[in-house]
């Protein structure tokens, strides 16, 4: 400790220390982590410490209200906690002798000293110009060596660039805050236990359309093992980020910076990427797939979402080949729907209290208005599907009964349904054969000749009897109308399509779920 740190300062951190360890809210590794901290300012009215890491330090920062209580009861004042990271603190190994620079490369090899070699940054939110000049020193030249096996979690942590802070928006990504329905709850229930180690679904694939809920269940998965699981390496990734920094890596001309990239990889616990579907080129899927089995074989988490099924997603994608496929669909994948009227309400329901709590709490103007349960059901009634959009709407609304409000007014049926017209568009949309046989046409790639022909192969047969069934579901339209549109075919003939599709839709979840996705794409595209 600094000499320029008040002697109160170190008695009082010590104090707060002793009252800590006493309370049952903090238990052992909070006290523990505390116990590393030391003060690094005191101005009378607030003291700041120095955590050894970024993880630390996110850890530490959410104590903030139980450490400003324990400086409260023994200072007899109110005094504010800060907290800051040592950039001056480097993992070191406490030993005797000097590992030999071959000894080293060796130990490094085996993974016995990993990521602590490494400083190579490919943070997501550098620009690519700053990490092609990344400082890299892969090989210290002295390095005391240890009587452990492996570097301590807090080394890890410090020495892996690809361990980041939660963002304060995606800190409330929790499960605490998802809404569940019946369309959702499958996927819900598997990231939690998959948080909690419950099961190993390895890998956990997620996949429905955008806006559905896939990103928060991804991050409450995320924020999850952060509260709860410190002893896990946690990385989560959009693919897009995942791809450019595996091209920044590869484009370096240092082969040291290439093992650095993959070696930061592979010593992490628990890997998430989300919309996995972009994931392209022959380079970066090849390093997915390595990475994939590395993880899987060493013990370690896999969580991926998507917006189509492992099976779909090698549909006419020469990247994803049968060996890519077969592995995402080695775990348990599990679909997220659309949401139903009941949903809708919940989230809703939600979403407006919610807007009205945080408001209150961060102080914002201009969502103090009221809006009645019966426009509650009415916004239900009128909003889409896509969950993001529908909490923005929420919003809006919120924002627009503020406004009336203090002008004397009340939010009409009229001001809701003209919000949600800009929104959502339309609320009623009339489908079409047409479009129910372009878009299937385009799901399984079969030509439109195919489907209207008189071929039998069994890879034609199904996607003409889905059109059939879809025909019938969500249009107006008679057997023999239908049978008109899918090459003159008559109402028995339209009739067995139907039935037989019903059949397999109940016998085949990974059916039923592509039949749903269809309907979507064919209501909302």
């Amino acid at each position: 400790m600094e000499n320029t740190i008040d002697s109160y300062a170190q008695a009082l951190w010590s104090d707060v220390l002793d009252l800590a360890m006493g309370m049952e809210e903090l238990g052992a590794s909070k006290c523990a982590m505390l116990e590393k901290c030391t003060p690094c300012s005191f101005t009378g009215d607030s003291i700041s410490v120095l955590a050894p890491s970024r993880f630390m330090k996110l850890q530490i920062k959410k104590l903030t209200p139980l450490i400003e209580k324990c400086l409260e009861q023994v200072a007899f004042e109110h005094i504010a906690f800060t907290v800051e990271i040592n950039l001056a603190a480097k993992p070191v190994v406490k030993t005797s002798s000097v590992v030999s620079q071959t000894e080293l490369q060796n130990l490094a090899t085996q993974n016995t000293i990993s990521d602590s070699l490494s400083t190579y940054s490919t943070n997501s939110q550098l620009s690519a110009q700053t990490q092609n000049t990344a400082a890299y020193n892969p090989v210290p030249t002295t390095l005391v060596s240890t009587n452990q096996q492996t570097p301590s979690l807090e080394q890890r942590r410090a020495a892996n660039p690809l361990i980041a802070d939660v963002t304060e928006n995606d800190s409330k990504l929790t499960f605490n805050r998802f809404v569940e329905g019946e369309e959702n709850m499958l996927a819900l229930q598997a990231a939690k236990q998959v948080a909690d180690g419950v099961k190993n679904y390895n890998p956990l694939f997620i996949y429905g359309r955008s806006g559905l809920g896939k990103t928060h269940l991804l991050k409450a998965v995320q924020n999850y093992i952060l509260q709860n699981n410190i002893n896990k390496l946690c990385v989560y990734r959009v693919s897009h980020d995942f791809i450019s920094e595996y091209v920044t890596a590869m484009s370096d001309t240092s082969a040291e910076v290439k093992e650095a990239f993959r070696r930061n990889y592979r010593d992490i616990d628990i890997l998430i990427i989300d919309d996995i579907q972009f994931l392209k080129g022959p380079g970066s899927v090849g390093f997915f797939f390595d990475l994939f089995n590395y993880l899987v074989d060493h013990g370690k988490q896999i969580v991926l979402a998507a917006d189509k099924s492992p099976a779909e997603l090698g549909l006419g994608n020469q990247d994803f080949d049968e060996r890519i496929i077969s592995r995402l669909d080695s775990g348990f994948a599990c679909p997220i729907q659309t949401p139903d009227y009941d949903l809708k309400l919940a989230l809703i329901k939600n979403f407006y209290k919610r807007a009205k709590e945080d408001a209150q709490r961060e102080k914002l103007v201009g969502f103090e208005g009221t809006i009645s349960e019966e426009n509650l059901h009415l916004m239900a009634d009128r909003a889409g599907t896509n969950i993001r959009v529908i909490e923005s709407f929420c919003q809006s609304c919120l924002l627009e009964a503020t406004k009336c409000e203090r002008a004397g007014k009340t939010l009409e049926r009229e001001g809701i349904i003209k919000l949600a017209t800009q929104k959502f568009g339309t609320s009623q949309r009339v489908v079409t054969i047409d479009q129910i046989l372009k878009v299937v046409e385009d799901a399984y790639h079969v030509s439109h000749s195919d489907i209207v022909g008189q071929t039998r192969k069994k890879e034609i047969m199904m996607p003409r009897q889905i059109v059939c069934y879809l025909a019938r579901e969500m249009t107006d339209n008679t057997l023999e109308q239908i049978g008109k549109h899918v090459g003159g075919r008559k109402h028995a003939t339209v009739y067995y399509s139907v039935s037989e599709a019903e059949k397999a839709i109940k016998e085949s979840r990974v059916l039923y779920d592509r039949v749903m996705q269809l309907k979507d794409i064919i209501l909302n595209d």
